[in-house]
């Protein structure tokens, strides 16, 4: 019998300390056992085990390195900078690197995340990469879509698990891997690409992602992408019969596509264009009025990327010393700094104030450096949203629309 809402908290407790319910064929959670987890508060929930999960190779478990698996090398050291390699895990494979090598062999077995020294006896990283991380050091055709504006375009798109998206360009396959887990297993993905070279590149990087990731996880990655080698200008007849929730264009003339996929767009739908200079912009704004197209332009936006530096001082090869600061007292205090330290004095003697006051002081006494690489990541390209909209006369479209 479940536990009636008028029971107290120990009597909860009593219901819940019992053996739970068995859980139903291939791991889910019985009707039963879900309705007894849902009596729960949250603290107690916090206490009950996730079904399937506490093992290696559960999901929330961690599968070790297998032949086969895409496999991260890296080293962070601030004098040699950072070094990164990706590879694929075989059994006589080598990772070479201006640090030493490391066999394959004594990488395959061990769990993500330790350290593997070099023959030079350098500790490297190895780990699996993560998607954006994959897209990044993944051979390349074209340039691809940097992963910060992938995800500017999938928060644009609002894509939901489930939903069809309408790709144009599918480049190196970048955008099309992230889409493909947006929509997850559920959902499709139609990926249309008029280069030959291109077309192959991106199957073969979906497929290279996928094949890796179904070796070191429990579920397999959706297959759930249709890469399409044909002109989207002459796709029109094939996608008559398709709604999408969602479209993405990364094309040199994206306006010549709109009067193509816009039919075929969901109503309040949006499309999301990927463009590399301001002219393509003025361009696709031009071609959206005189089309006379019912798509409202909601934003135009370019992302930067900026890392910072943050670490510990050093003095000939050693941590610095902390400076304490000192106050010249032979000064006569300006009307700030009086009225500054007027208001330490009223605040100084609060709980609040003494708390913070051990909270600094437990942090030791090594000041640290904090500044922005010199580099950064700028300028990639111009991130447009249009939606689509109804007009109150379908034969009228006002130009300022847009």
């Amino acid at each position: 019998m479940l536990p009636r809402a008028g029971w107290g908290l120990r009597a909860l407790r009593g219901a819940c300390s019992g053996p739970g319910p068995a859980a139903a064929p291939g791991g889910a959670a019985s009707p039963r056992a879900a309705a007894r987890r849902r009596a729960l508060c949250s603290l107690q929930r916090l206490q009950e085990p996730v079904p399937g999960a506490g093992g290696p190779g559960a999901p929330g478990g961690e599968r070790p390195l297998q032949a086969g698996e895409l496999v991260l090398a890296e080293l962070r050291r601030r004098r040699h900078g950072e070094f990164r390699r990706m590879c694929q895990l075989t059994a006589l494979g080598r990772l070479n690197s201006c640090w030493g090598v490391v066999e394959h062999g004594r990488i395959l077995g061990k769990l993500p995340g330790q350290m593997v020294a070099t023959s030079q006896g350098v500790p490297l990283l190895v780990r699996r990469p993560a998607l954006d991380e994959f897209v990044l050091l993944m051979k390349r055709g074209p340039t691809i879509s940097y992963p910060k504006d992938i995800n500017a375009m999938l928060l644009m798109m609002d894509i939901h698990p489930g939903d069809t998206v309408l790709e144009s360009g599918s480049g190196s396959g970048a955008m099309s891997l992230f889409l493909s887990r947006a929509v997850g297993p559920q959902g499709r993905v139609i990926s249309y690409e008029i280069r030959k070279d291109h077309h192959a590149v991106a199957k073969k990087n979906y497929r290279l992602w996928r094949d890796a990731w179904v070796i070191g996880h429990v579920e397999e990655w959706p297959d759930n992408v249709d890469f399409i080698k044909q002109d989207i200008l002459t796709a029109a007849e094939d996608m008559k019969s398709i709604t999408f929730d969602a479209v993405a264009l990364d094309m040199l003339c994206p306006q010549a596509a709109l009067p193509i996929v816009y039919p075929n767009l969901k109503q309040g739908g949006v499309c999301a264009v990927y463009l590399a200079n301001i002219t393509q912009v003025i361009e696709l704004l031009e071609g959206i009025r005189r089309s006379k197209l019912p798509l409202l332009c909601e934003r135009i936006v370019e992302l930067t990327q900026r890392e910072w530096l943050i670490q510990p001082a050093r003095q000939d090869s050693r941590l610095a010393p902390r400076v304490e600061a000192q106050q010249n007292i032979d000064e006569e205090p300006q009307q700030d700094e009086e009225y500054l330290v007027q208001e330490q004095a009223v605040f100084g003697g609060s709980e609040g104030d003494e708390s913070l006051s051990e909270h600094v002081a437990a942090l030791g006494s090594v000041p640290y450096i904090a500044r922005p690489y010199p580099w950064q990541v700028g300028h990639t390209a111009f991130l447009i949203k249009l939606r689509k909209f109804n007009p109150v006369h379908p034969d009228t479209v006002p130009d300022d629309s847009w």
